[in-house]
C-alpha cells in the first residue's frame, strides 16, 4: 500500500514532468499503432489487388510450367479435362406478420413484404478420375420490409445489432479466404456474390483428401441436425439446398469392414490482428 502512495506522490510532485513523459507515451503508441496499421494496410492492399488482377485465387498449370513458363508449356488439349457445368435461379417473395413479436414492436408491426432472388453457378473440373475442383459461384440480392425493420431496430439497440442482423455467415473475416464481396447494402435491401465452394478434392485407393471451401455435415435431422458444427440452418430456415460452405482440410480414411476415419481442420483468423491462428 505505500508503494501506491509514494507512486501516487512523485506522479504530482512535478506535474510538468509527469505530463511530459504522458504526452511522449501516448505519442509513441499512437505511432505505433498508426505505423503498423499502415503497414498492415498496404500488405493487404497489394494481396488483394495481386488476387484480383493478376494470379487469382487458384491457378492450373501444365507440367514444367512452373520451371519453365513458356507457352510451350500451356494447356494444349482441353479435352483432357472433363468439365460438368449446373445450377440454378431462384425468386422468392413472401409475406410475414410480427404483430405477436415484441422486437419488431418497436419499429411496427403489421405484413412485412420481402423479395429475394438468388443465381447459383456450378462448375466442376475433372482432372482425372482421382483428382477434381468444384467451384459454385452464388450472387444474391434480397431486401424488403423485414430487412427495413430489423436495421431500424439495430439503430435503436446497437448491442443486439449483430444477434437481430443474422448475417454474420456472410462475412469471412474469420475465414482463411476471403471470397465474399458485397455489391450493395442499405438499410432496405443487400445484394452480394461470392464462391460458395472451391475445393480441391483427391481420391486414392485408400480414402479421400479434400481442400478449400466446402461444405461438410454428418448424419441428419428432422428439423435440424446437431452434427452440423459448420454453419448449420436454423430451425426456421425454409430452403437448405446448400448449406454455406467454410475453409478446411478433410482427410477421410477408409476402414475395411469397419468404417471410417476422418480429420478435419479449420482455419480461423484472429478477429483483432486478421492473421491466421494457427493454435
Amino acid at each position: 500500500m505505500m508503494h501506491w502512495q509514494l507512486a501516487w506522490r512523485n506522479i504530482w510532485r512535478n506535474p510538468r514532468r509527469t505530463a511530459v513523459i504522458l504526452t511522449a507515451i501516448i505519442i509513441g503508441v499512437w505511432t505505433m499503432l498508426m505505423v503498423t496499421a499502415l503497414m498492415r494496410g498496404v500488405s493487404n492492399g497489394m494481396v488483394r489487388n495481386a488476387v484480383s488482377t493478376l494470379t487469382g485465387e487458384i491457378q492450373i498449370h501444365a507440367k514444367g510450367f512452373r520451371s519453365d513458363p513458356v507457352i510451350e508449356h500451356s494447356i494444349t488439349d482441353m479435352a483432357q479435362v472433363d468439365v460438368q457445368w449446373g445450377g440454378h435461379l431462384k425468386t422468392r417473395g413472401s409475406v410475414s406478420w410480427q404483430d405477436d413479436a415484441p422486437l419488431y414492436r418497436l419499429a411496427g408491426t403489421g405484413e412485412y413484404f420481402d423479395v429475394s432472388g438468388e443465381l447459383r453457378l456450378k462448375n466442376t473440373l475433372f482432372f482425372t478420375d482421382q483428382l477434381s475442383l468444384e467451384t459454385h459461384y452464388e450472387a444474391m440480392v434480397s431486401g424488403g420490409d423485414t430487412r427495413r425493420k430489423t436495421a431500424e431496430i439495430q439503430n435503436r439497440l446497437p448491442r443486439f445489432a449483430e444477434i437481430i442482423s443474422g448475417m454474420n455467415w456472410l462475412s469471412d473475416d474469420r475465414r482463411f479466404l476471403d471470397l465474399t464481396s458485397f455489391i450493395d447494402r442499405d438499410d432496405g435491401w443487400l445484394s452480394y456474390h461470392r464462391l460458395d465452394r472451391l475445393s480441391l478434392k483427391y481420391l486414392p485407393e485408400w480414402g479421400a483428401v479434400s481442400v478449400g471451401r466446402q461444405a461438410l455435415t454428418w448424419g441428419n435431422g428432422m428439423l435440424f441436425n446437431p452434427m452440423d458444427l459448420f454453419n448449420p440452418f436454423a430451425p426456421t430456415d425454409i430452403q437448405r439446398d446448400y448449406m454455406v460452405g467454410d475453409d478446411m482440410a478433410v482427410v477421410q480414411i477408409y476402414l475395411d469392414n469397419i468404417g471410417d476415419l476422418q480429420f478435419l481442420y479449420v482455419p480461423r483468423r484472429d478477429p483483432v490482428t486478421a492473421d491466421p491462428a494457427w493454435d
